[in-house]
């Protein structure tokens, strides 16, 4: 009797460890085959809510992104839109700066696990980029015209670190070295001395500086 009774506690022992090795893998986010991972930026959503302004060409506008991960690759996609007014008014002068900005990427990354929280990737991206900006000044009876249209296009590799906190949620930052190319169109009116009126190309190459700059929320579906 005792020798049947150690055998069913063996068995019980078995199939409970057995079943606990199964769920710790299973709620082991770094073991998952295939999913899908919403991205917020969560620096995006800080900065506009403290009211914060940037002059960076690229301050890494992708307020939400798209991951699905298979195996040990993954699939990206991010975008971003914004649109600012900023107004300034004086005793002698009043001005209005309105920018309208989109912002897309896609590409790929590879998947590597350190540990049961902490993961690294690196890969590849693609980037494309539009914003209109007019700047409206007001002196006297002088009203100037700045208006700027830009296409950008470009890419180039990207490293991140990722934590998971729990099989759903983490957080993770990156690092790029993206190469990108503005083309477009500046042009300057000026309603007391139209002589002053100019239109300018827009043509450069840029290397903006890609040390990790954000810090987004993942939520893993």
């Amino acid at each position: 009797m005792c020798m049947k009774n150690s055998i069913l506690f063996i068995l019980m022992l078995g199939a409970f460890t057995a079943q606990a090795q199964k769920s710790k893998l299973k709620r082991n986010p770094l073991e998952a085959k295939n999913y899908l991972e919403v991205g917020l930026n969560l620096t995006g959503a800080i900065q506009a809510f403290v009211r914060n302004q940037t002059d960076s060409i690229f301050s890494d506008p992708y307020a939400l992104s798209l991951k699905f991960v298979t195996h040990k690759f993954g699939l990206r996609l991010g975008a971003g839109y914004s649109y600012k007014t900023i107004k300034e008014i004086t005793l002698v002068q009043a001005s209005v700066d309105e920018i309208n900005r989109l912002d897309l990427r896609a590409g790929f990354d590879y998947q590597q696990p350190i540990n049961e929280h902490w993961r690294i990737y690196y890969g590849l991206d693609v980037l494309y980029g539009k914003s209109k900006q007019r700047l409206e000044t007001s002196e006297g009876q002088s009203i100037t015209i700045r208006n700027r249209n830009e296409n950008l296009i470009g890419g180039g590799p990207l490293f991140g670190l990722q934590y998971h906190l729990n099989n759903r949620i983490s957080f993770q930052t990156e690092a790029s070295l993206y190469v990108l190319k503005s083309a477009g169109t500046s042009i300057y009116t000026n309603s007391a001395n139209p002589a002053l009126n100019v239109e300018r190309p827009i043509d450069k190459v840029t290397l903006p500086l890609g040390v990790p700059r954000s810090i987004s929320v993942i939520i893993r579906i």
